[in-house]
């Protein structure tokens, strides 16, 4: 069941200013020290690579920068209705994040940082809203097992990310 939504200007990307992030960096970074013991270091060793050539690669170069018009897009959602990106950004700002699943200890961190601040968003007048390409039976573990209060939407074909 999709519901119709009234025409509205392309929603605009705002990537929030630096520094907001910080203490979501010092803990994935906090992790990688904690984990780096515990991987053999050639296992290690290959990680790193891989993410040195993926920075050389510039992968993410041309993600949205801010004032971008973000592109007309859907979700799903727990019921398997069709949700616009419009509508999610039709009575306000919408804060959206990209995850690709339960299973993912940096998407894990990065899901129970935002829990933290979900407050803050809503009283700032903001929703809040992270997506993945998870199944409907995956994405609602993943909300249940971190007690999560935002909305857990679908990109079962990574169509948006």
């Amino acid at each position: 069941m999709s519901t119709a939504v009234p025409p509205s200007p392309a929603p605009s990307v705002v990537v929030p200013p630096s520094g907001r992030s910080a203490g979501l960096n010092v803990e994935i970074s906090s992790f990688l020290g904690q984990l780096r013991p515990t991987i053999p270091p050639p296992v290690f060793a290959q990680l790193e690579g891989v993410l040195a050539r993926l920075e050389a690669a510039r992968v993410g170069a041309g993600a949205p920068v801010v004032g971008d018009h973000a592109p007309d897009v859907a979700f799903v959602d727990g019921a398997g209705a069709r949700v616009p990106l419009r509508a999610l950004t039709a009575d306000g700002p919408l804060v959206l994040l990209f995850f690709r699943g339960g299973w993912c200890v940096f998407c894990d961190l990065t899901l129970r940082g935002y829990e933290r601040m979900a407050d803050q968003f809503r009283a700032a007048g903001a929703r809040l809203v992270a997506v993945s390409p998870q199944t409907a039976e995956a994405t609602a573990a993943t909300g249940a097992a971190r007690a999560l209060t935002f909305e857990l939407l679908r990109d079962p074909d990574n169509a948006a990310a």
